[in-house]
């Protein structure tokens, strides 16, 4: 079984390979060139011609190579190989790491893992400041409550290492108590009260709880949540521009209703994404097996000029729409008559 793993393991490699090594080597080379060009109808063959002109053909390879080798899903896929390969040589215990291949099928597990790479930073600042306070209260404890660290029930604290080892691997995990660990404060019964220590204790302990077992918790899981919730915006908020904002003209579904036009309509006849991006694999495909504009008209020519100088956008029309422009040019029209009327009424009332 070990061996029919690795086997499948380098098939899901090499399957990878071949369907994304071309595109991952090609965008990781554009986005090192020149920024003043814009390569989208240029084809990868003269791309890569370009490259090895400028360079060398040993120095195209390696650096090839190291934009496969440095992608994370070519380090995900090469050390499932490996742990397939030490798998077999070694110990079954390395087959774990493969069960890690469910998060890369799941997408709400994906959303997990993504949220908490956000937050690393922050937990990690909170993290330090947990440390910095425990290390604070350990020097506390240390000075004025050893006695208090209860050692029948393994915890110690007759050194400021161990107290603050203590209060680390007992006072977090407990949520910020050490009451079940430590021994409890005593009651004087000859003056029916506590003493002064036995209330220091007390303050103490409950300090530890609020810092530990309250505010810096809820630190972490307000971290937490709080990244899901923004994730989840702004995956709402996208989800609504699609359905209700044109790709091509930036207009929303309100300005086509106010109109009393059908903006579904608009999108699959006036503005269809898909009509765009065929014209542009036209412009490339003639430009590729020609390389001359003969063939191309004077509109075809001038976007082909602006894609190539990276102004790609003007020739885009945002903002506009040919079924509202020709509503806003008849409402134009109507008020201008309104208001030659407006004006002929009030001449002629003041003749009289």
């Amino acid at each position: 079984m070990g061996i029919l793993q690795f086997f499948i393991t380098l098939f899901i490699l090499l399957a990878f390979l071949g369907k994304n090594a071309i595109y991952l080597n090609a965008t990781k080379w554009i986005a090192t060139l020149d920024k003043q060009q814009c390569y989208m109808l240029t084809s990868w063959t003269n791309i890569r011609n370009d490259i090895i002109a400028s360079h060398t053909q040993l120095v195209y390879y390696l650096k090839s190579f190291r934009n496969l080798m440095m992608t994370r899903k070519m380090i995900f896929l090469l050390c499932n190989l490996v742990a397939s390969i030490l798998g077999i040589s070694f110990h079954y215990y390395f087959y774990a790491f493969h069960l890690l291949q469910i998060m890369g099928r799941s997408t709400h597990l994906k959303f997990i893992v993504r949220a908490l790479a956000i937050t690393a930073i922050p937990l990690l600042l909170i993290v330090a400041l947990m440390l910095q306070l425990i290390y604070v209260f350990s020097v506390v404890s240390y000075v004025l409550f050893q006695d208090q660290y209860d050692t029948s029930a393994g915890v110690y604290c007759n050194s400021l290492l161990q107290c603050f080892l203590t209060n680390i691997f007992y006072g977090i995990p407990s949520n910020g108590g050490l009451f079940e660990f430590t021994t409890s404060f005593q009651i004087d019964p000859l003056n029916d009260g506590i003493s002064n220590h036995g209330v220091a204790w007390i303050i103490y302990q409950f300090v530890f709880f609020l810092f530990f077992g309250i505010i810096c918790l809820n630190l972490v899981f307000a971290t937490i949540v709080d990244t899901f919730g923004q994730l989840r915006q702004k995956r709402k908020d996208a989800k609504q521009s699609l359905s209700n904002v044109c790709y091509i003209c930036s207009l929303e579904r309100d300005s086509f209703q106010q109109k009393a036009k059908d903006f579904n309509t608009h999108l699959e006849k006036e503005h269809n994404i898909l009509h765009y991006f065929y014209f542009l694999a036209y412009l490339k495909d003639i430009r590729n097996q020609t390389g001359e504009r003969s063939e191309l008209n004077d509109l075809e020519v001038d976007v082909l000029l602006q894609v190539s100088q990276r102004k790609f956008l003007k020739f885009l029309p945002i903002g506009r729409a040919l079924v509202l422009e020709g509503e806003e040019s008849t409402d134009k029209l109507t008020e201008t008559i309104l208001s030659e009327v407006e004006r002929l009424e009030t001449a002629f009332e003041n003749q009289f």
